[in-house]
């Protein structure tokens, strides 16, 4: 468990002529973390890693209005908000087996879930700035000789070949005021032949 409190915690923005400042304010952030590991059997190893997370700004801020905000409206105060990329809660799920196929080699079996709340990208905390919850499976098969010279996996990502959107900003009216968006990779597969030669 943990509880930091910020004096001066450096956060970012845009104002209304279309730069870009850095300033400090005051925020809490507190959580928890919880970890099992377990081995039931010889060779199957399953691990679970489950998050906690609150954040909050905790002085009066005035930053310049949002893009969302009428023409001509003053000031809006953060205090209260959410800081950015804090989702309250992150789940971490994976299974590995292992066994011999030989007297010089082994292979591994692994897969590995992560999964994470929705979180705001700025620090408006406007509807529009909330970014939904996502998920993403990785599956692999590793095989490996025991001098570790040698090893081959073949892997996956993204299984599912989920588009989840992982931040989302908004660029200054500069250029348009036009929203960025990042995505997870796609569903990605392949060979990777690794040789250790020290």
């Amino acid at each position: 468990a943990f509880l930091y409190d910020y004096k001066g915690y450096q956060v970012g923005g845009i104002l209304p002529d279309g730069g870009t400042f850095n300033t400090n304010v005051d925020a809490e952030v507190s959580g928890a973390e919880f970890e099992i590991v377990a081995a039931p059997i010889d060779g199957l190893t399953i691990n679970l890693n489950y998050a906690l997370l609150d954040t909050e700004i905790t002085e009066d801020f005035l930053t310049s209005p949002d893009i969302a905000q009428p023409t001509g409206a003053g000031p809006v105060n953060i205090k209260g908000n959410e800081l950015t990329f804090a989702p309250d809660s992150s789940l971490l799920f994976g299974i590995t087996y292992t066994h011999a196929v030989s007297d010089q080699w082994e292979i591994s079996y692994q897969a590995q879930t992560y999964w994470q709340d929705d979180f705001y990208s700025r620090l408006y905390n406007l509807e529009m700035d909330r970014l939904d919850s996502w998920n993403q499976t990785n599956a692999s098969v590793v095989l490996r000789d025991t001098d570790d010279v040698w090893q081959f996996e073949l892997f996956v990502k993204n299984i599912s070949d989920s588009e989840s959107y992982t931040s989302l900003s908004v660029e200054n009216s500069l250029v348009g005021r036009y929203r960025l968006p990042n995505v997870l990779e796609p569903r990605l597969y392949g060979l990777r032949v690794s040789y250790r030669y020290y």
